[in-house]
């Protein structure tokens, strides 16, 4: 059996203590939960670094393509015989699947979640509303 590693274990922790964090109810801690903690430093740092995002985005694009097309981009990435096992329209057809089959996956199950919340909010209005006398 493998010891196990300071790095693994302080891994581990940190991972319980958000999870045990995430699951304090806004009742217990209203400004302290994780839900507002993560919201407000999203948006301080979409308000304050929102421009280096876009500049760094647009600069590390800038220089992918520069380097595709400079004589770097011709390195092959195994040994000189290699060859790729796929073509590039082969590629471009898997990525593209990934990533229509991941948006719709998830785009259909955040489309239930939000049919049926809206659902038992809706349901919960009429019962409250038949009670009232």
């Amino acid at each position: 059996m493998k010891k196990l590693t300071p790095v693994f274990t302080v891994s581990v922790i940190f991972t319980a203590i958000f999870i045990l964090w995430g699951l304090v109810p806004k009742t217990i801690l209203p400004k302290g939960n994780l839900d507002s903690v993560t919201a407000s430093v999203q948006g301080f740092i979409l308000e304050k670094f929102g421009w280096f995002y876009l500049l760094s985005a647009s600069i590390f694009l800038i220089f992918s393509i520069l380097l595709a097309f400079s004589k770097y981009g011709n390195i092959r990435l195994g040994k000189d015989a290699d060859r790729p096992e796929y073509s590039y329209l082969s590629w471009f057809a898997m990525l593209f699947s990934a990533g229509m089959g991941i948006g719709l996956v998830f785009g259909e199950l955040r489309s239930q979640c939000i049919t049926t919340l809206r659902h038992l909010s809706l349901k919960g209005r009429h019962q409250k509303q038949q009670e009232l006398p």
